[in-house]
């Protein structure tokens, strides 16, 4: 009745979303997640040629199959076609540069084996991340070719450019591009293979281009890697940790 007295109501306020019991997960987000902030570690990144021979982490992290020699999959994980053609000898699909095979597991306790197509050596990048083992009750499965080019996966939430290919418990495969002149902030990249164009990558403030033939090998995940597409056309694939954190920068 206070209004007939000249006062007015009290005012109401909406509820503040502040209020809110949890923050929103990075899959409800309208907009990108906001970028993280500087680590005081540097990723420790390491620069290799597709062809040249590799040492340290690298040789960990490639597989060379030279003319006429075979490889068998015998544990759940991935990997990136880095140069060269590969065949299964059960198979007609052949994979070329870019390509991916994804969970190489054996089927009802056999073996996949795989070779250098066209007598030439096939160079592969694995996943330079020890693989999660895979829970009893899960059954083992075939492995999956992912084309270099297919709109396959799923995007990260706001971000235009990067998308993630495939997920297991130890790690995703990561696609970047064609991509449009942004900067990025990613923190989880264990690897990036440059396919076509160029990659901008800035470690200690100082940029670093990575054209195509390329192979960047990332030390430390955990730290903030601060990456940028050199060129509208540039095309790079690569290995992230599990829970990658990917946002503008």
């Amino acid at each position: 009745m206070g209004w007939l007295f000249g006062k007015k109501p009290p005012r109401v306020d909406p509820p503040s979303v502040l209020g809110r019991s949890a923050i929103p997960r990075d899959d409800d987000r309208v907009g990108p997640a906001p970028p993280p902030r500087p680590t005081l570690q540097q990723p420790g990144l390491s620069f290799h040629s597709f062809r040249a021979p590799y040492e340290g982490r690298a040789e960990r992290a490639v597989t060379r199959i030279e003319p006429g020699e075979r490889f068998s999959a015998r544990t759940a994980r991935s990997l990136l076609v880095l140069s060269g053609a590969l065949e299964a000898d059960d198979a007609e699909a052949l994979l070329s540069p870019g390509d991916l095979l994804v969970c190489l597991a054996s089927v009802s306790g056999g073996e996949t084996r795989y070779r250098a197509a066209s007598g030439g050596a096939v160079v592969l990048l694995d996943d330079p991340a020890p693989t999660a083992p895979a829970a009893p009750t899960e059954p083992a499965s075939p492995a999956r070719r992912i084309v270099r080019d297919d709109l396959v996966g799923k995007p990260f939430p706001g971000i235009t450019g990067i998308r993630a290919l495939a997920r297991d418990p130890s790690g995703v495969a990561v696609r970047f591009g064609p991509p449009p002149g942004a900067r990025w902030v990613i923190v989880g990249l264990r690897s990036m293979a440059v396919f076509v164009g160029k990659m901008t990558l800035i470690e200690n403030d100082e940029p670093r281009d990575v054209t195509a033939g390329s192979l960047v090998l990332v030390a430390d995940p955990t730290a903030t890697l601060y990456v940028q597409a050199g060129n509208d056309a540039a095309i790079a694939l690569g290995f992230a940790s599990p829970g990658v954190l990917v946002a503008l920068g």
